[in-house]
């Protein structure tokens, strides 16, 4: 019996659009031909999908929001020219034959075991500078007129729709009615992480206030769902990371578990971060008769590295350490497995979707775990450990979550060129230095010297270092690995 699992959200337009537009193509698409969305998971780890069917537009039919078929046939936007046929015209053409992808994959998911279901953005921002865009709903510059945004202030957030307003709300517990009511899934996913930018959290105390209202009210819909479909519907709510940056956002999930207002919480961080110390057994007491699923993000640490994506040792590292926390199942978000197209991970996800649901597994197999940083935050209080100072003569101090680390796990830390390397302990016991590694690293920028150490077995799964130096050291990359 697996233990644990695996969730996947499948992306609204990097998976899906450029998977629609070959079935599209095809003579004569029939069902069968879309199947393969949901087939590369069967048998595997992955026990729930989601597919996002909701940004700043609908990609289903929708008489709420603009759709996708009507963004295909959409000439005018803004005032310009537009042409978003390779964008929206594949589901058009899918939809004009009487094939819905999502109703498909829906049915699928259950025909192959794992649970399905449909996820909303509270909000998304994509393009903020741009004049037009194939994301954006006719309402979006109907809300822009009307001063129902976040505002200038927000920066890359400022069209975030503000969710103090009625029309916004309305709006959108109106769309989760009727997608709920046209498509049966098991479970819905209200994605706060995309945006938390839900009201104007710097100048109005009452963001709880109203965004709990809202939920109380989505509760509502989906209990009168329940009702209609004969079975549960799941109320999944992702989260940013630590209940304090919640509540800075207006955000109160311990709040609506309490309550009943939803089903499961998935803490995670926002894009350029896997962050790696999500407090999930904060999470667990806080809420410990509800499950709580550790969320992870592709990019590892943009800040650091541009674009380095997390492979399967690194997710199993992040997993593993997760799951000792206690977490109920991991939760991947923006692992866009590339169908029939080149990747450079799309052979890492198969690993990962095969291996990093299952505790006792990844603690027989290779594991990283890579410090980086929380990646956004309401008020610039945030994690970030790293570079760590130490200043000569002095200690400094760094916490490490990994989960439970063997007697052969290594210690790697980076250091600008021509540094000593410090001494340190790790839970009172010394670290023994190997020497500079000769391999890369590709998580890290090449001009970085990679240090070895050897680390004393730990099963607490959280180590606490102590280092030491004779001149001022920068140390800007920290790494436990374990084979």
């Amino acid at each position: 019996m697996l233990n644990r699992g695996i969730f996947v959200n499948i992306d609204i337009n990097t998976t899906v659009t450029p998977f629609l537009n070959r079935v599209a193509a095809l003579d004569k698409p029939t069902e069968s031909d879309l199947y393969r969305m949901t087939d590369i998971y069967a048998g595997t780890q992955v026990t729930d999908l989601a597919f996002n069917i909701f940004c700043q537009y609908s990609a289903t039919p929708s008489r709420i929001w603009t759709d996708a078929a009507a963004k295909a046939s959409q000439k005018t936007e803004n005032g310009a020219a537009v042409d978003y046929t390779e964008q929206h015209g594949a589901m058009a053409r899918l939809l004009s034959l009487g094939l819905d992808p999502y109703d498909i994959w829906l049915r699928r998911c259950r025909e192959k075991g794992m649970k399905a279901w449909l996820s909303i953005r509270a909000n998304d921002c994509h393009c903020p500078d741009d004049d037009t865009c194939f994301l954006r709903s006719d309402f979006f510059y109907t809300a822009r007129e009307r001063g129902w945004m976040a505002g200038n202030e927000y920066g890359y957030y400022r069209w975030c729709f503000d969710y103090a307003v009625p029309g916004v709300r309305e709006r959108m517990l109106a769309y989760i009615s009727e997608q709920l009511g046209a498509y049966d899934c098991d479970g819905l996913e209200m994605d706060w992480l995309r945006e938390p930018t839900c009201v104007d959290y710097r100048h109005r105390d009452d963001g709880t206030h109203i965004i709990t209202g809202f939920m109380r009210e989505l509760k509502k819909i989906v209990s009168e769902a329940e009702k209609h479909r004969g079975h549960k519907i799941a109320i999944l709510c992702h989260v940013p990371r630590d209940n304090r940056t919640c509540l800075g956002y207006g955000l109160a999930p311990v709040g609506w578990a309490n309550e009943g207002l939803c089903d499961i919480i998935a803490p995670a961080p926002r894009w350029e971060s896997c962050d790696s110390d999500i407090p999930i057994d904060e999470w667990k007491r806080l809420l410990p008769d509800t499950p709580v699923w550790a969320g992870l993000e592709l990019l590892l640490n943009h800040r650091m590295k541009p674009g380095a994506y997390s492979n399967a040792e690194t997710t199993r590292g992040y997993a593993g350490q997760y799951f000792a926390q206690g977490a109920d199942k991991l939760y991947l978000f923006n692992y866009f497995h590339m169908l029939d197209e080149p990747h450079p991970c799309n052979a890492a996800f198969e690993e990962i979707y095969r291996t990093c649901g299952d505790p006792a597994m990844i603690m027989q197999m290779p594991r990283r775990n890579v410090v980086t940083y929380q990646d956004i935050t309401p008020d610039g209080i945030r994690y970030d450990p790293l570079p760590l100072t130490v200043s000569a003569g002095r200690t400094a101090y760094l916490t490490v979550a990994a989960g439970p680390v063997a007697e052969d796990a290594l210690l790697l830390i980076g250091l600008d060129a021509e540094r000593e390397p410090p001494a340190i302990t790790a839970d009172g016991d010394g670290c023994s230095y190997i020497g500079i590694s000769d391999e890369p690293c590709e998580y890290c920028p090449a001009h970085l010297v990679i240090h070895l150490y050897r680390l004393p077995a730990c099963i607490s799964g959280r180590l606490f270092f102590v280092f030491a130096a004779d001149t001022d050291t920068a140390v800007r990359y920290v790494e436990i690995r374990q084979s």
